[in-house]
């Protein structure tokens, strides 16, 4: 048992089903149900992994909540995690309060990312993980209930809640779990977490906020640069439907390609070059896709590519044998839902147990600072005022637009105009440091 007691509140229940609804009604899951946080299961974690309850686990940079370990291991617990998954889950979790990660931009972004877990190392054969068939979905402990816990301490300690910090416009299933292992012993290539600076025989995680995987299939060759095609297609689809900018990409390779590859004497790094060459396009491509708008005279020929450099790509040996993709050929079928909405049903009173279980609350102990308004000002003539873009398109229009009214109509004494490197993450203290003059500062976005 921990030297420390555990802090977290503790509540009551008759039995199991009657937790789920006690953290159902408090928006304390992902929507499934979870196993039981007990003193006794989380005591049992923190024993095993020889970690106080009070131990910092990592810290969200911008709202700068704190992740114990007593509240990770509560989630962990609630995801089903055995103690010996707990350290992929924390390894994860520092990986993830990394400033670069940029936690709270992917996580509070209309965009819909999830943290994609991959996993490298002996950890992967210990926790019995996945990396062949079915590698992204269901049939495996290990995967699912890691990805999840992860997804939990989310909820429960940052605060990542739909409609609240997460504005995530459709979301996707990685949402709920999203963790995968490397297929070290059937792969011809370095693993991704050597690739990266890991020494062989270290187990790693590496954590990469993406949206939902998207399959290609290309059964018709066996030339290599005929494959890549098929995936710079993929890419560059990408670009033109969802996000132009460039950035990382995964590219989870199974077996049957990973052998063509081999055979051909390809390792991942001409698989990189070969993508950062070819994953590019002009801007007029646009108008293919309804975006005819954002083309105009003497911007057509503007390239962009998918990737920064050939190292933004992550390639990642993992999945099953076979490169067929199911094709339609199942018809659309429905069937009405018979009997009666459970509203308009009566049900036997329930039969009230004794008190069974005593369960801890995952939620986060740290209390947020209270945001307060700043005083009005009681007038615009005179004063300084600060503009702050984004970065998003549409932002300097309707700043210039302000700017101009702000001087023109209410006499303002000056305006201090800064515009964000990256709209996804906080300015930076250099950015924020030119407003200290300022008596207001309107912040912009640009959707």
């Amino acid at each position: 048992m921990p030297k420390r007691a555990l802090s977290s509140a503790v509540y009551e229940a008759a039995d199991v089903f009657e937790v789920n609804e006690l953290f159902f009604r408090n928006g304390w899951t992902d929507g499934l149900p979870v196993l039981p946080p007990t003193e006794e299961r989380v005591a049992e974690v923190l024993d095993v992994l020889g970690l106080e309850p009070d131990a910092v686990i990592g810290i969200e940079p911008v709202r700068r909540r704190r992740l114990t370990a007593e509240k990770v291991a509560i989630n962990a617990v609630m995801a089903g995690c055995r103690p010996e998954d707990v350290p992929v889950v924390i390894a994860a979790l520092q990986a993830m309060c990394e400033p670069a990660f940029n936690l709270h931009g992917s996580s509070a972004s209309t965009g819909g990312s999830a943290p994609l877990l991959i996993v490298n190392g002996p950890i992967r054969r210990a926790l019995g993980m996945n990396a062949t068939h079915n590698v992204f979905a269901n049939g495996s402990r290990a995967n699912a209930t890691i990805g999840r816990a992860v997804r939990l301490v989310m909820i429960n300690v940052l605060g990542s809640i739909p409609g609240q910090l997460d504005r995530s416009t459709l979301g996707h299933p990685g949402k709920f779990t999203f963790c995968i292992a490397e297929d070290e012993e059937d792969s011809p290539w370095l693993p991704l977490a050597q690739e990266r600076g890991i020494p062989a025989g270290t187990s790693a995680v590496t954590v990469f906020a993406c949206e939902s995987p998207h399959q290609v299939m290309n059964e018709w060759t066996h030339d290599p640069r005929d494959l890549l095609e098929t995936y710079v297609a993929a890419m560059c689809a990408n670009m033109l439907t969802y996000s132009i900018w460039p950035g990382n990409y995964v590219l989870v390779i199974p077996k049957q390609q990973r052998d063509l590859f081999a055979r051909a004497g390809w390792q991942k790094r001409h698989i990189r070059e070969y993508l950062y060459e070819r994953a590019r396009l002009k801007r007029r491509a646009w108008r293919t896709v309804g975006k005819q708008t954002l083309v105009h005279a003497g911007n057509e020929d503007q390239e962009f590519t998918a990737l920064r450099t050939p190292d933004d790509l992550l390639v990642v040996a993992a999945g099953g044998a076979g490169r067929r993709l199911w094709r339609p050929h199942s018809p659309v079928v429905r069937s009405k839902i018979a009997g009666r909405h459970p509203a308009h049903c009566s049900f036997p009173p329930k039969r009230r147990k004794p008190m069974s279980l005593r369960v801890l609350d995952p939620t986060s102990s740290d209390e947020m600072a209270q945001a307060c308004l700043a005083p009005r000002l009681p007038r615009l003539e005179g004063a300084t005022i600060g503009l702050l873009d984004n970065g998003k398109r549409n932002v300097a229009r309707f700043l210039d637009h302000l700017e101009a009214l702000l001087r023109a109509r209410y006499l303002v004494r000056g305006v201090v105009r800064r515009r964000k490197p990256d709209f996804s993450r906080p300015a930076p203290p250099e950015v924020i440091a030119d407003f200290r003059g300022c008596d207001a500062l309107i912040a912009a976005v640009g959707d």
